[in-house]
């Protein structure tokens, strides 16, 4: 376990991925913008916590962390998930509340073991109903409901 929480963290290594044998990540509560690609190269993280940061993306790398089964990343900036969540097969809980997302990539149906999605604070079920449509801006098949997008608001909170 490594816990680096409310330290002013901007960045985090490329080297990062070295600490192979990292089960559970905790950099919430810092100014990172973004998450280093070798973060692929955890194997055996279970849980990553990346809340209250300034991110807005996350590397598509994330997807290698095969043994991931909790994925914290509310109240950052992000504005799109990369597709590769879907490979993360042992993942049970995705934590995105918070944040600038407009949709969800389809590739979230692939998960087997997921038991919540948490979209927002007051989301009163684990688990919404998702629907499938079209992206018009890129064409690309996304899922949507009825807390997406997320919108801020002229504080910087979130409305949802």
């Amino acid at each position: 376990m490594l816990r680096l929480d409310k330290n002013h963290l901007e960045y985090l290594p490329e080297h990062f991925g070295n600490m192979k044998s990292l089960e559970e990540l905790s950099v919430a509560d810092n100014n990172l913008r973004s998450i280093p690609s070798s973060v692929g190269l955890l194997r055996k993280l279970r849980t990553l916590y990346i809340d209250n940061n300034l991110l807005v993306e996350l590397p598509p790398e994330i997807g290698s962390c095969q043994n991931l089964s909790l994925l914290s990343a509310a109240r950052n900036r992000l504005q799109h998930i990369p597709s590769e969540i879907g490979h993360l097969a042992n993942l049970r809980v995705l934590s995105l509340a918070g944040n600038l997302l407009i949709n969800l990539p389809v590739s979230i149906l692939n998960i087997p073991s997921l038991d919540a999605i948490w979209l927002s604070q007051s989301q009163s079920k684990p688990l919404l109903p998702l629907n499938q449509e079209i992206d018009p801006e890129t064409n690309q098949h996304v899922l949507t409901c009825y807390l997406l997008p997320q919108l801020r608001s002229y504080s910087g909170e979130c409305f949802f």
